[in-house]
């Protein structure tokens, strides 16, 4: 599969949040028809095994909040209510999914999520399938010992159990295929054994592909195309070994359709979409790069609002601008996608759909259209730990330093070889005094200050300016350089901070954590604070 489309996952929860008693079925259409109508969406991913929990009636895994007793929040016993209703009705939510989606004339996939610990928490403890607690046996053991949340598929009897729920689907349903969705939650063998169970999950996906082949001599006249098996993996291939996942053999035997390389949660500019397409080249896997509406993880308002340089709270819920996801997408399209996946965007769609639209218009333009318009890159630290949930490194996302250090933040465009006619750096240093001196180079060419358009001074914590309203940062200088003075970008780009300069009655580093490219405009300047001037010497 390698057209130019967007497929978008819909985690199903969101949608009977916004059932109305007794119009569910209505409800439910309505809520698909605005992905495949005012979003353009091709294939709807959605998202009805989490893996043994299910939205769809199943007798072989449990529907999700189907017992009679009393769960957590109201809102489960809403979602409770309005599946009993559909099943009143003769139906299911998958049934009706699917049924609305080929109204439509687009197509469905049923996505399993390959991995889930939300009944970690109290208020989702209604997730916890009784497979969990019948045989705890079957968890992941750790290396120290500690029992996981999480199933270990290197058990038998977890692979047949699963294996059976995605048999059920295929028999039961007109999808037309699966997706196995390995970023929810990365954990199925113990951490320190993942690597040498490459052969267990290669065998498991193989199986997989064989029942979606099996299952298509049973579909419908009117649904004639293949089925596909479409897998979301990490963002990129240094990451998978570490899981017990092995997208590389996967693509190179022809079981999957599609890959989407996607960070857990966040939106990332840096993924590493051209390992995907390398392996693909030559194949029909097709390469879906994530967009995620989310910006960055939470961290505490208390340490933001220190004057020491503490990471700063980039709230979640950053609304990206068009330029911005304009940005991340000429990024996947230099680097090979074939086309967009959009993940977690029913999060938005009840308070936010105007967002929501905004975002899948820009994906529905072509390369062409994104290239010839403005764009921005935004880079933000996403995971506050030393590696995210799928291992990759976040240790340089987050820069300290101190009088004479040299650090350096590395960021990703698809701009190499074009001339700027327009454009702007931006980024703020925390903890930097007025009295302090930076050396800036981009690219290995010092900055001159005939580049630096002005630097702004804030003493006090606040919220940032309308663009991320509600952005708490802590006391900075915030630097606006003008990209024509500048070292030419490149496709992989190094912006190197060195403290030449500090007063001496400051004893606490700087940071840096984040910035902003604006290409082919000059974007919004920032506001925050006073001016320092441009210059710097």
């Amino acid at each position: 599969m390698r057209d130019r489309l967007i497929i978008c996952n819909d985690d199903g929860i969101q949608m009977l949040h916004h059932c109305a008693p007794g119009r569910v079925d209505e409800s439910i259409r309505s809520w698909v028809d605005f992905f495949l109508q005012q979003c353009h969406v091709d294939i709807f991913a959605f998202c009805t095994a989490f893996p043994d929990k299910t939205h769809h009636e199943t007798t072989v895994g449990e529907r999700y909040v189907q017992t009679a007793g009393p769960v957590p929040s109201q809102s489960q016993l809403h979602n409770r209510l309005a599946l009993d209703e559909l099943v009143a009705a003769g139906t299911d939510i998958l049934e009706v999914v699917t049924d609305q989606v080929h109204q439509r004339d687009k197509k469905i996939l049923a996505s399993i999520r390959m991995s889930d610990v939300h009944h970690a928490s109290d208020l989702y403890k209604a997730m916890a399938p009784a497979i969990l607690r019948e045989h705890p046996e079957w968890r992941i053991i750790q290396q120290d010992g500690s029992q996981d949340v999480a199933l270990d598929y290197s058990h038998e009897e977890v692979r047949q159990h699963r294996l059976a729920i995605l048999e059920e689907i295929l028999t039961g349903y007109s999808v037309d295929g699966l997706e196995l969705d390995f970023m929810r939650s990365c954990r199925y063998f113990p951490a320190h054994e993942a690597s040498n169970r490459l052969p267990v999950m290669n065998d498991f996906v193989r199986q997989i592909r064989g029942l979606v082949d099996a299952s298509q001599a049973n579909r419908q006249t009117d649904r004639p195309s293949q089925r596909l098996l479409g897998v979301r993996v990490p963002p990129s291939l240094a990451e998978c070994p570490g899981l017990g996942l092995d997208p590389e053999t996967w693509i190179r035997e022809g079981w999957v359709d599609y890959v989407v390389p996607a960070d857990f949660m966040w939106l990332d500019y840096g993924t590493q979409v051209e390992d995907y397409a390398r392996l693909c080249e030559g194949t029909d896997c097709g390469v879906y790069p994530c967009l995620n509406p989310f910006a960055a993880e939470w961290v505490n308002h208390r340490a933001v609002n220190a004057y020491t340089p503490n990471p700063v709270n980039f709230n979640r819920r950053v609304f990206f601008s068009d330029e911005q996801i304009r940005g991340c997408l000429r990024n996947y399209d230099e680097r090979g996608a074939d086309g967009v996946y959009t993940f977690n965007f029913c999060c938005e769609t009840i308070d936010n759909p105007s967002f929501v639209e905004a975002v899948h218009a820009v994906a529905a333009e072509s390369p062409q259209q994104r290239r010839s318009k403005p764009a921005s890159y935004f880079f933000l630290p996403i995971w506050r730990h030393d590696q995210s949930p799928s291992g990759a490194d976040q240790k340089s996302r987050t820069l300290r330093f101190g009088p004479h250090d040299q650090v350096t933040f590395r960021f990703r465009t698809a701009e190499a070889g074009r001339e700027v006619s327009a454009g702007r750096l931006r980024f703020r240093v925390y903890n930097l005094h007025e009295q302090d001196r930076l050396q800036l180079q981009l690219n290995g060419q010092v900055i001159g200050a005939e580049a630096i358009i002005d630097r702004r001074k804030t003493n006090i914590h606040v919220a940032a300016d309308t663009r991320y309203a509600g952005m708490h940062v802590p006391p900075h200088i915030a630097y606006e350089i003008d990209l024509c003075q500048c070292a030419p970008l490149a496709h992989d780009n190094e912006l190197c901070l060195t403290l030449v300069e500090r007063d001496p009655l400051i004893d606490s580093d700087c940071m840096l954590e984040a910035i902003e490219v604006d290409v082919g405009w000059t974007g919004t300047p920032q506001t925050v604070g006073y001016s320092l001037g441009g210059a710097e010497s």
